[in-house]
């Protein structure tokens, strides 16, 4: 990947798991299944937003 597409996919990744943590807080005010597709849901975002984050920290080495 260039530099601007790991830009790219580490804002996006940011964005879906700012979204994630949104959806977090409105499941838990409903039932504990809401709760827990919206954790799970926020899980996978941060592992993604984990690896852009790796990708883009070796373009800055």
């Amino acid at each position: 990947k260039t530099f601007q597409e790991a830009q790219s996919d580490l804002n996006q990744t940011a964005a879906d798991l700012n979204q994630s943590a949104g959806d977090v807080v409105h499941a838990s005010r409903g039932t504990t299944t809401q709760l827990a597709d919206a954790s799970g849901k926020f899980s996978e975002d941060f592992d993604e937003f984990l690896d852009a984050g790796i990708e883009m920290a070796g373009h800055t080495q």
